[in-house]
């Protein structure tokens, strides 16, 4: 009877042995798996933690890696990044209590470019390759033709690139790290941007850059001077798609063709077809929105 008694206890106590190693096994494999499916993202702020589907094919290349002021341009230099895709945008320069507002769509394919530039004065459509700029407005069936490296920023869509970010003198950044912008998983670029302004004299913008983390493209922008908000760009959509050569056509018919890679590489460093830096961008606005106010008898109160 009592052999009866020790087995019976024996069978209870292995059979709880047991369920607490298979409860202590779930768990632990609970815990292993939310690990695994966690992308750390760390900085001098401590940095951020999103899961895989926040950051495409780029995690593996950005999981653990922390950034810095020092390193930041490396990192979004190693970032993959579609080559055929569409965007949509909105940009605002500001100066006091005037604002002008520009809303920009884009489709992209390698070296290729087509631009529509709304605002209130109607649309401009550019399309650019590798050496070749074309914009007209409207309707217009005669495009006017440039050479990519005599481009402006009041001729472009004022939209800076990652490109501009890779081009910052690295003394001039003095913030770097991840954060969450508007939910997306971002790197982000701090600045300072000292410049001559059109009216002759000198000012310092803090131009910030946020570049997404899954794109590798530039999601957003923003430039404060004296301590206002002067320009901000917005990416509102974009999406990674095949793109058909017949969308790059002139008014005229013509369909523009892919320019050679290292040419264009060519001319985006040496001939300045990059977009102003938004500090600048927005001071050349403010500057000329002054003069024009002023003229009119119109000048803008500060708030």
């Amino acid at each position: 009877m009592k052999r009866g008694k020790l087995a019976q206890g024996v069978a209870v106590a292995t059979t709880l042995l047991l369920v607490v190693l298979l409860v202590s096994f779930y768990f632990t494999s609970r815990s292993y798996l939310d690990d695994v499916g966690t992308i750390t993202l760390p900085d001098e702020n401590g940095g951020i933690s999103v899961g895989p589907g926040d950051v495409g094919d780029n995690g593996p290349l950005v999981d653990g890696v922390e950034v810095t002021p020092g390193n930041v341009q490396n990192v979004i230099r190693t970032l993959r990044r579609p080559d055929q895709y569409t965007f949509a945008a909105t940009v605002t320069s500001s100066y006091y209590n005037a604002k002008a507002t520009r809303h920009v769509t884009g489709t992209v394919k390698e070296q290729r470019r087509l631009l529509q530039v709304a605002d209130g004065s109607g649309t401009k459509k550019i399309l650019l390759n590798g050496d070749s700029y074309y914009v007209w407005w409207g309707n217009a069936s005669n495009p006017q033709r440039l050479a990519r490296g005599h481009t402006r920023f009041d001729e472009d869509a004022g939209i800076p690139t990652y490109e501009d970010v890779l081009a910052l003198a690295p003394a001039d950044i003095t913030d770097a790290g991840y954060a969450q912008k508007d939910g997306v998983a971002c790197i982000y670029v701090t600045a300072q941007n000292r410049i001559d302004n059109a009216l002759g004299g000198s000012a310092a913008s803090t131009d910030t850059y946020y570049i997404a983390v899954e794109s590798g493209l530039l999601y957003a922008a923003e430039s404060r001077c004296s301590g206002l908000t002067s320009y901000t760009m917005q990416l509102t959509d974009w999406e990674k798609q095949d793109v058909a050569d017949d969308v790059f056509q002139l008014p005229n018919g013509h369909i523009i063709g892919n320019a050679d890679a290292a040419g264009e590489l060519q001319l985006r460093w040496n001939s300045g077809i990059r977009a102003e830096p938004p500090g600048q961008a927005a001071l050349l606005f403010s500057a000329a929105l002054w003069r024009g106010m002023f003229i009119f008898g119109k000048v803008a109160q500060s708030p």
